[in-house]
Formats: C-alpha cells, sequence, structure tokens
C-alpha cells in the first residue's frame, strides 16, 4: 500500500471521526449553558430559580409516617428530547413523558425541603409495589432503591406544606409514579 494513500486515509478518518462516533461534540453547540450535561449515569440535579440542588432523599408520606429512600450519587439517567423508537438501544424504546402520562392520575404534590424530594399523596398508595421516576427539564432518572421507616422528628405533612412551595407533582399509572418537576420539557402537566 502507498504511503500517501494511507496517510490521507488516516487523517481523512480521523476528521471524520469525530462527527460519525461522537455526536456529544456535534450536540455540545446546542445546548445552552444552563442544561444538564447528558450521561448514562448522573446524581440527579434540580436546576430551579434560584439554586441548584442535588437531591439526596426521595421521601413519601404514608399515614401518620414517612419512609425514604436514599437516591443520593448517580441514578440511572435518561434524555427525554426524543420520539420514540421501538427496537433501538440506549433508552429510545422508553416511553416518553406524554406516553406515560396519557392514562395518568393525580397523585399528590412534590415539595422541595434541603436536599429531599418529599411526596405528599392525595390517598393511600402501596409505594412498595410502584416505581418511581424523577422528571426534570429535559431530563428522567429511574430511582431503584429499598424504602425504610425514617423519622423526621416533629416535621408532618401539614408543616411541609406550610413552610415548602411545591415544585411538582405526582402523577400515578397503573405501577410507575411519575415526579414531575417543573418544568418538564417547559411544560405544565
Amino acid at each position: 500500500m502507498d504511503r500517501r494513500l494511507f496517510t490521507q486515509g488516516a487523517v481523512l478518518s480521523g476528521l471524520a471521526a469525530p462527527a460519525i462516533v461522537g455526536p456529544s461534540s456535534v450536540w455540545s453547540k446546542q445546548l445552552s449553558e444552563d442544561d444538564a450535561k447528558i450521561a448514562e449515569f448522573a446524581p440527579i440535579t434540580l436546576r430551579l430559580a434560584a439554586q441548584v440542588v442535588v437531591l439526596q432523599w426521595l421521601i413519601v408520606n404514608v399515614g401518620n409516617s414517612f419512609v425514604a429512600m436514599k437516591i443520593a450519587g448517580d441514578q440511572r439517567q435518561y434524555s427525554e428530547r426524543r420520539s420514540r423508537l421501538g427496537g433501538l438501544l440506549g433508552g429510545l424504546a422508553r416511553p416518553t413523558v406524554e406516553d406515560r402520562l396519557k392514562n395518568a392520575t393525580l397523585l399528590g404534590g412534590l415539595f422541595l425541603v434541603r436536599n429531599s424530594l418529599v411526596l405528599l399523596p392525595n390517598s393511600a398508595i402501596d409505594y412498595q409495589k410502584l416505581e418511581f421516576i424523577i422528571y426534570h427539564r429535559y431530563l428522567s432518572w429511574d430511582v431503584d432503591a429499598a424504602f425504610r421507616v425514617a423519622n423526621l422528628g416533629n416535621l408532618n405533612a401539614d408543616q411541609i406544606r406550610a413552610q415548602s412551595d411545591p415544585i411538582g407533582a405526582a402523577m400515578l399509572t397503573s405501577a410507575v409514579v411519575a415526579l414531575l418537576i417543573s418544568p418538564v420539557l417547559g411544560k405544565v402537566y
């Protein structure tokens, strides 16, 4: 093989490879600075008007007590800026927010207490049989950990409602609780 052809082929393939192999270099110019970076696993980070909060706990009110799931650290993250394409890998076959919410009913309100996301449902739920997905902006996270009884001291649901502003809503489908933290894809559901 001629050395010039080999060198020319190596240079051309090196220049073309980033556009073919690494779409992040192309997409990074389209994302604004305040958008989160897309990664397979990432901490659940809320970008709110006045602050950035990395969530540590998901707390659910069950009657007169609370249960908590530790969600600190990296969780499986998905981009919701996509259409549903069956048969492809990387979460593309995963139902979109709109698909999940077609037959959903309002479950309750979401409140932010320090670095914890608190779900105050309107009625009793069997939290152990449900899957929880957090949606914020154009990202979603599957949270998968065990719940355990939480001691919040003297804090009760009424005090949380009075001391915290609601930051979203929880929607319930047959087996999934969609925790929608405003704004989700620029829409309010």
